[in-house]
């Protein structure tokens, strides 16, 4: 239902679908992009990534356990500060919806604002 309670049409249903698909898939594929562009910049985080990768998952089985993907602590930092560095969604939009003061100015309700991720992640 839309937020004034008509229903949605099919066509509605079908381009919200489209949208979790499509841009799901392209988060993934930024984010893994960058995150193996960076690592490639940096060989010795590179080869602890595959020595760790390597170690954890030569148990001879066929199945991961999370217990794998939680012991593997290099790989996890590097993904993450590869997201951090090059996130796959640079900035959203939000609409202020109560007048608000962000370092020392006033920002109005009803304001549309533009979060830039990538800046915070450096400029914080």
């Amino acid at each position: 239902r839309y937020e004034d309670g008509t229903m949605l049409s099919l066509e509605d249903v079908l381009e919200e679908v489209n949208v979790f698909i499509f841009e799901g898939h392209d988060t993934t594929a930024s984010g893994i992009s960058w995150s193996l562009f960076i690592l490639s910049q940096h060989p010795e985080h590179l080869r602890k990534c595959c020595e760790e990768i390597e170690k954890t998952f030569t148990n001879g089985t066929n199945y991961v356990t999370q217990a794998q993907i939680n012991s593997l602590t290099h790989f996890g930092h590097c993904v993450k500060e590869c997201l951090r560095l090059r996130p796959p969604v640079p900035y959203i939009g939000r609409q202020v919806q109560n007048a608000t003061q962000v370092g020392g100015m006033t920002i109005p309700a009803d304001t549309s604002v533009m979060i830039l991720i990538d800046t915070i992640h450096r400029k914080a």
